[in-house]
Order: structure tokens, then C-alpha cells, then sequence
């Protein structure tokens, strides 16, 4: 999804007597957790994916050790990565480049610090070459970040990248140089896609890397970064069909091929990678004892995303059944502050809003909020909606009052807290909730049939989405094109359906919900031919989706 988007609606087949579908059975995406180094010993897994980086050792297993290590950095697997390098170090406590890769994983920072301390000590032991990527780590950590993707993890500060420079220059053989050096400019592009400074020569850093070594797994891990977001998430897809085999065994590897497929009209991919991804993270976290936020996907992040997958498809129940079973994970000690606890929150309700099961929001099924603030004023958003939609537009009124202090509460709180869980996250959420009164206000205006203002405020609504920048799964629950669109269908607005449902496609791909609206707003302008297009067109889109949907 490109940012701000589309309709939700449960939609409806029956009123548009169409044949019974056949039924078939996861924000800032990669920001590592900050964490306890772990105890456990690493082990070698020729799943997590091969690199070789020579480096100044002894000990072929260290060497294996540095590789493997250098392999999980580059999926952003920070918590194992580190492990593979603590290995290394123990068996060669003189090998600078260890301690280098212990500094760039970063599991916490007093971690970090250390470890950039002991490989400035054993500075006579490295290399030239390495000389330079000691350097380069300890100016990570110097002066302004970039912010990609609404993700610090993504982006460099500017010592950094001259570090980089300085080892592309002098070591023009060097591909992990400038493999670091092309994440490091990732800067995304604008709304209208135009490649922000930095884009550009980051992909071809990418291409340049992978003209050399087709299959290194860092190059096609940052290339589905690189053009996700931007004008030709396609030129992606080669890297998308390969990374995840490269790194079987690493759910964030298995995972990423779905943030290319969502732009490209590949759901039914997309699908599969989140699946995968979600039974390699399980598979971890059973055999390693560990905790949710520990797993590669991250578990949270991706079972979230497979939620909002199956929820375009038209899957209600397996969407509803995905965002459960995240709540159902952290159902234990330790893990009610974690990512996937906040994730699976928002999954739920994401998913009962987009499929407008308003009873069941009003009786019960969203969860309650936990030690997450932020979630109970989402849960008065849905609950207003669930008024609206039901026609009780003063309890309508009344929640959206609610969500509105409730808002400000939380906002005075946060500032003043510095023990928020899931602070980044929930800072975001904060930024999306900001949406939420032109949502709720543009769907009451259209019930009391005031048509002009409904369709401005929903206009507004639409552009303050479009601030909150690219992130997936989006940080509003609902496409604001598609609730554009059928409030348009509502109010009888046929031209500006259309449009508000073409832009929902320009965004998203092969949305059954905006080719539906859309068939709709062009049957209804006497578009015929175009109207049996888009309906040929949605059927695909839903062709898995649950057999009993209704539109409200």
C-alpha cells in the first residue's frame, strides 16, 4: 500500500447478484528490539543464508562464525545476529571484526558501546581494510539519522555514509561496503513517488552488487526496500522471487517478498511469503524457548501484515483468526508488553472495521487495551464508527467526544512518560490518530445527508493520511479512498466514486473492494463495458474470499 488508501466496507455480493465466491482456508516494519544479549550459544544454520567476508582470524570457525553473523545483519535479524558474533569472539577473543559486528547489531546500547571500545583496542590486530569498518561503526552512531520508511533502522547519519564512502573508494571489490553504503541512502521517495536524495545512487549500489553476485541475499533484501514505496515496486520483484530461498530458515527473509507482492497485484503471493514467514518464526520460537519480539519476521509485524493480506482477499475469518492468534501468543509472563501484543491489538480492529462487523465491536470482540494507551482511543474510533454505521449518529457523537479527549490525554501523558511500552510504535499510532475525527465526521455528515461536507471532510481525511507517510501494514486501519468512494456510492456522487476508487487502485493493486465500488460508480454513469471489466476484475480479486459477505 502507497501510503494513504482505500474503502473498507463489508462487501457485497448478494446486492449485486454475483455467483457465490469459492471460500479457502504484517508500521514500522524492521526497528530492532532492544533486548538482553542472549545466553544461549549460537549454532550454524545453513538456513540463515550464506556471505563470505574474509576477516583477520585464525580460527576457521570464527570465520564461519563472522560470516553467518554478517548474514543474519544484513535480514536484520539483530537478536541472533549478535550471537553469531559473540561466538566468533569466543573463539577468537583477538578477531576486531567480532566485536564490530557485536557494535552493529546493537542489541542495546550500553552492548554496543562496549563492543566499539574492545575493537578500537584490538585496532593493531585488524587489518587496513577492517581499520575503516571500525571507523565506519563508531560514526553510525554520530549526529542525525535519517528516518526511512517511518523507520530510524533504515538510514544512516551523514559520518556514516563518508565512513562507507571512504571503503568503496579504497576497496572498490568490497560488495558489503556497498551494500551497507546502499541502505544507508535509503531515503524513500515522496507521496508522488520521487526518489528522495540518496534513492537513486542506493539502487544502483544494488544493481552494481548484483550485476557481480546474483545472489547475494543482502543486494535483493535492500532492493525490495528500495522500491517498495516508490514508482516501480516491480522493478523489485526479481529480488522478491529469490530472497526468501536464500534464507529459508530466517522468517524476515521468507517474509519480505510480500512487501513487494502487495503493489503489484500478487495478494495470493503475498499471502504465501507471510505465511511462511509466520511458520518459520513459530517453528523458532517453540525450539528456542524464546519470546515473540526475538523471532526474525518480526512475528508480530508479519502476522499483522498476513491480517491486512487476507483482509483485502476478502478472508474476514482468516484475517480475524490471524490477529487473534498474535493475542493469543502473549498470553504469557513477560510477554504483554511486547510488539506482538500492540501488533495483534490493532490487527483485530483493523480487521473489524474493514469488514464493518459493527455488532460485533459493539458486543465484545475488540480487545481491551492493556498496558497500551494508545489502544483505547482506537477503540472508541471503532466503536464510533459502529454507531454511525448502525445509524445511531448521537452515540456516533458521543464516542467521537470520547476518542477526541482521550486523544489529548494521551498526548500530554506521552509527553511527559519516558516508560512507554512499545514507544515507537505507539507514537506512531498517535500520528494516525489524528485521523480519525474527519473519518468519523465525513461518515456521520453522510448519513445526515450533507453531501458537500461530507465529501470535504472526507477529502481532509484522505490528506491527513497522506502525512503519515509510507508504512506497512499502514498506520490507519481503513483506505481513505475506498471510504471516500463509498460514501460518494452512498450520497449518489457517481463521478467522484470513480475517481475516489481509481486512486484507491493507483495505490493498491487489484483491491476487490475498489473494483467493486468502482464497477458501481461506472454501471451507475452508464459505463457498461468498463463496468464488466472491473466486475471480471473483482471476482479475481475475491475469487478466495468467504462465501457469505454482505455489504451493509
Amino acid at each position: 500500500m502507497k501510503t494513504a488508501h482505500l474503502i473498507r466496507a463489508s462487501i457485497t455480493v448478494i446486492a449485486l447478484a454475483m455467483p457465490a465466491l469459492a471460500q479457502d482456508n504484517t508500521q514500522v516494519c524492521h526497528t530492532p528490539i532492544v533486548t538482553k544479549a542472549s545466553t544461549a550459544k549460537a549454532v550454524m544454520n545453513e538456513g540463515y543464508g550464506k556471505v563470505n567476508f574474509k576477516v583477520t582470524t585464525g580460527s576457521a570457525e570464527a570465520q564461519a562464525f563472522f560470516n553467518q553473523g554478517l548474514a543474519l545483519l544484513h535480514s536484520f535479524w539483530a537478536y541472533e545476529a549478535d550471537k553469531s558474533f559473540e561466538r566468533a569472539a569466543q573463539l577468537d577473543p583477538e578477531c576486531a571484526m567480532a566485536q564490530w559486528g557485536i557494535a552493529m547489531a546493537a542489541v542495546n546500547d550500553v552492548r554496543r558501546d562496549q563492543a566499539i571500545k574492545r575493537a578500537k583496542e584490538l585496532l593493531a590486530k585488524a587489518s587496513d581494510h577492517e581499520k575503516l569498518y571500525i571507523s565506519a561503526v563508531e560514526a553510525r552512531y554520530l549526529g542525525e539519522k535519517t528516518n526511512v520508511q517511518n523507520n530510524g533502522f533504515l538510514g544512516a547519519s551523514e559520518p556514516y555514509k563518508q565512513a562507507l564512502r571512504k571503503i568503496v573508494a579504497l576497496y572498490p571489490q568490497d560488495n558489503e561496503a556497498r551494500l551497507f553504503l546502499a541502505l544507508a541512502l535509503m531515503s524513500g521517495y515522496e507521496r508522488d513517488g520521487t526518489p528522495r536524495p540518496g534513492t537513486i545512487e542506493a539502487v544502483s549500489l544494488l544493481q552494481n552488487v548484483l550485476a557481480k553476485d546474483s545472489n547475494h541475499l543482502a543486494a535483493h533484501h535492500y532492493m525490495i526496500h528500495a522500491t517498495e514505496s516508490g514508482r516501480r515496486p516491480q522493478d523489485g520483484v526479481p529480488s522478491a522471487d529469490v530472497y526468501g530461498s536464500l534464507a529459508p530458515k530466517v522468517g524476515h527473509a521468507v517474509h519480505m517478498p510480500g512487501h513487494t507482492y502487495v503493489h503489484v497485484d500478487r495478494w495470493d503471493d503475498a499471502a504465501r511469503a507471510f505465511e511462511g514467514s509466520a511458520e518459520v518464526d513459530r517453528a523458532y520460537i517453540r525450539d528456542n524457548k524464546e519470546t515473540t519480539d526475538h523471532a526474525a519476521g518480526p512475528y508480530g509485524h508479519n502476522v499483522h501484515f498476513l491480517s491486512m493480506v487476507y483482509g483485502y482477499q476478502g478472508r474476514y475469518r482468516d484475517a480475524l483468526k490471524a490477529g487473534l492468534e498474535l493475542l493469543d501468543a502473549t498470553n504469557k509472563p513477560g510477554e504483554e508488553k511486547s510488539r506482538t501484543a500492540f501488533e495483534g491489538r490493532i490487527s483485530v480492529m483493523r480487521t473489524l472495521v474493514r469488514f464493518e462487523k459493527w455488532d460485533e465491536i459493539l458486543n465484545g470482540t475488540l480487545p481491551n487495551e492493556g498496558q497500551f494507551e494508545t489502544f483505547k482511543a482506537w477503540r472508541y474510533y471503532a466503536e464510533a464508527l459502529a454507531k454511525a454505521g448502525k445509524g445511531d449518529l448521537a452515540g456516533a457523537r458521543t464516542h467521537l467526544d470520547l476518542l477526541e479527549r482521550e486523544i489529548a490525554w494521551v498526548k500530554d501523558r506521552f509527553s511527559k512518560l519516558k516508560d512507554i511500552p512499545q514507544a515507537a510504535r505507539q507514537k506512531l499510532q498517535m500520528r494516525a490518530l489524528d485521523v480519525t475525527p474527519y473519518d468519523i465526521r465525513s461518515r456521520i455528515l453522510a448519513r445526515e445527508g450533507k453531501a458537500e461536507d461530507a465529501l470535504a471532510m472526507v477529502r481532509k481525511a484522505i490528506e491527513e493520511e497522506i502525512k503519515l507517510g509510507y508504512s506497512e501494514p499502514p498506520l490507519y486501519p481503513v483506505p481513505m479512498e475506498e471510504v471516500a468512494g463509498k460514501l460518494a456510492v452512498e450520497l449518489k456522487r457517481w463521478a467522484e466514486a470513480e475517481e475516489f476508487f481509481q486512486a484507491a487502485l493507483d495505490r493498491d493493486p487489484g483491491s476487490g473492494r475498489a473494483y467493486l465500488g468502482l464497477m458501481q460508480a461506472q454501471q451507475a454513469l452508464g459505463k457498461d463495458a468498463a463496468a464488466r471489466d472491473s466486475y471480471a476484475k473483482f471476482v479475481k480479486a475475491w475469487s478466495k474470499a468467504d462465501t457469505d459477505l454482505t455489504r451493509k
